[in-house]
């Protein structure tokens, strides 16, 4: 077999230094985000070797040209199955490499400004529907408060909704970042790119995490202890999101038989998705909302929020109460189409 070369070397630790440094230090990328890159990268090496022959000798910039993006791309979708947003997710991980290698070596930029002409492919997504005010009671009416597992279940979904934080950010929360005050009790979560939020809680939401905390970490809890923990390795690893899905199809299933708003494969995203449209239901302004949400821009809000029907029936009466002043009539019976119209006529010369 022969060995790598120069050229090979030289592009294998541009990859390495983008994935281990670069994203995470440079761009304070998420361990998670981190992953699904390198998961990307990772898959388009695999493709190159088995359908392009590539070989470590051989490995150079070049393998990142267009023709070899572009049948990566469909191999994606007709050997792995994978859906339009899967494949767009993984050609942004490979034009994010590139862009670092234009950065590093400007004599290769030409293999990112080709890369972004590649054309993203169609993908419909469904739609996350927020949940009304009536369809969250139902919900939170499910779990049994009275069993250790019901009021963890019920802590859980009280504090993603209170919140409206990540599942991932509320699941990370370690008992050092709740802070109980005699006014209002907060809680700091680290967000996307390592933002730092600090939220308020409401007063039934307190009383309910003090119960929770003396059932769950006892009389003297640990403050680097995660709030809600796995059972089978501990208070030092956090409940993983796959658990709380779980758990939380179950209450959604029983919910919806009670009421049909509530949809019976409701997920984490859709809780906090139903908390914004809420907030703004009850006219708190879109940019706190934005601030809440730990968005960076407020055009993400903008789509993130929905006009629920509760805010277009409000508009509508307020429409409905509007006295329209009456305006004088502008234009003139006549077979000429701008006195028609009641625009300026064109003079003839």
């Amino acid at each position: 077999m022969k060995k790598a070369t120069k050229e090979s070397l030289k592009i294998a630790k541009l990859v390495h230094v983008w994935l281990v440094e670069y994203l995470v230090e440079g761009q304070g990328f998420s361990e998670k985000t981190q992953a699904s890159y390198e998961y990307s990268i990772s898959l388009f090496l695999t493709f190159l070797e088995e359908n392009m022959k590539i070989t470590a000798d051989k490995f150079s910039a070049n393998c990142f040209s267009v023709k070899n993006i572009e049948l990566y791309l469909i191999w994606l979708k007709d050997y792995r199955n994978c859906s339009p947003s899967t494949c767009n997710n993984r050609l942004a991980a490979i034009r994010s490499f590139l862009k670092y290698v234009a950065y590093q070596e400007p004599n290769l930029i030409y293999l990112y400004q080709n890369s972004t002409l590649i054309i993203r492919k169609k993908d419909i997504r469904k739609k996350v529907s927020a949940i009304s005010k009536t369809g969250i009671k139902y919900l939170f009416e499910q779990p049994d408060s009275n069993t250790k597992t019901g009021l963890r279940d019920l802590m859980l979904l009280s504090i993603l909704y209170v919140t409206a934080c990540r599942i991932n950010e509320i699941l990370s929360l370690r008992l050092k970042d709740i802070r109980f005050d005699s006014t209002v009790t907060v809680v700091t979560v680290i967000g996307k790119g390592n933002k730092i939020r600090t939220l308020p809680l409401e007063n039934k939401t307190t009383k309910l995490l003090e119960l929770y905390i003396k059932k769950f970490h006892g009389k003297n809890p640990i403050p680097i202890d995660y709030l809600f923990y796995s059972r089978n390795t501990g208070k030092e690893s956090k409940l993983s999101q796959d658990a709380v899905t779980k758990q939380l199809k179950k209450y959604a299933s029983k919910a919806h038989l009670l009421h049909v708003e509530v949809p019976s494969s409701t997920s984490p995203h859709q809780i906090r998705r139903s908390r914004a449209t809420h907030l703004l239901e009850d006219g708190v302004p879109i940019v706190q909302i934005s601030r809440l949400l730990g968005h960076s821009n407020l055009s993400t809000t903008m789509i993130y929020v929905e006009v629920s029907d509760v805010m277009m029936f409000k508009a509508l009466k307020n429409v409905e109460s509007i006295q329209m002043p009456e305006v004088a009539k502008k234009w003139k019976e006549s077979s000429n189409l701008a006195l028609l119209t009641g625009i300026k006529q064109i003079k003839k010369n």
